[in-house]
């Protein structure tokens, strides 16, 4: 999902965590009784957001997948993320960076 500017929210808003959450977001509740698959990379704040995601949507996201395109900071932040689902009791990380 890539914001382009072209919604009126995204004038007021550019931020690509904000974006991206309120897209998925419009998707779950549009579609209540699916339940969804989650791909992105550590290159971007996919992690953080996905995290966002499975706390406000407890028990709709049956996996996520981090591809690792990234070293440092973001990829220290994406297994962050895997270890603190996984410690919450969430079994649905599907992973190439662990």
């Amino acid at each position: 999902m890539r914001d382009f500017g072209i919604q009126s929210e995204s004038f007021m808003s550019g931020d690509y965590l904000s974006h991206k959450f309120t897209a998925i977001k419009q998707i779950l509740d549009t579609y209540p009784q699916l339940n969804f698959v989650l791909v992105g990379d550590s290159g971007e704040q996919d992690p953080l957001i996905y995290r966002e995601v499975v706390k406000h949507f407890p028990g709709r996201i049956i996996c996520i997948y981090i591809r690792d395109v990234a070293a440092g900071k973001k990829q220290e932040t994406a297994h962050q993320v895997v270890l603190e689902l996984k410690t919450a009791g969430e079994h649905i990380i599907s992973s190439n960076i662990l």
